[in-house]
């Protein structure tokens, strides 16, 4: 019993050292993105961390840049809110088929990727083909 405390304790170590190396490349290769989108869009590096998503976007396909007003009211403080809605009947029918469109699905044999966490399950298996299926 002992023993498979000490081997889990291993592979728990094992696992976040893995972890936090996938971190670090993940940082790196984001650093260099973000030097690239700073210098594609004319702007400082240092700049880019007062930019959202939809601002760089607009950076890189419009040239637009924030003004130096909204980066300051940015430096004083942001307070993101996030809204959200629930659909039902006829209505979440339509947005999940438009979200889910029946043509951009295909049949596959076998689903591969990479595991959250470790291990094997057993249990019924229930194929869903579409959301009619879910």
């Amino acid at each position: 019993m002992l023993q498979d405390i000490v081997d889990l304790a291993k592979k728990m170590g094992e696992r976040r050292d893995c972890n936090k190396a996938l971190m670090g490349r993940v940082a790196s290769i984001r650093a260099k993105i973000m030097d690239q989108v700073a210098v594609l869009g004319g702007i400082e590096r240092s700049e880019l961390r007062h930019y959202f998503l939809k601002d760089i976007s607009s950076l890189l396909v419009n040239g637009e840049k924030l003004s130096e007003k909204e980066i300051e009211k940015r430096k004083t403080r942001i307070v993101l809110q996030r809204k959200e809605r629930e659909v039902y009947g006829a209505e979440a029918v339509s947005l999940s088929e438009h979200v889910f469109p029946r043509a951009a699905t295909k049949q596959v044999e076998e689903i591969q990727g990479i595991v959250a966490s470790s291990g094997s399950v057993k249990g019924k298996v229930r194929r869903v083909y579409g959301i009619e299926d879910a």
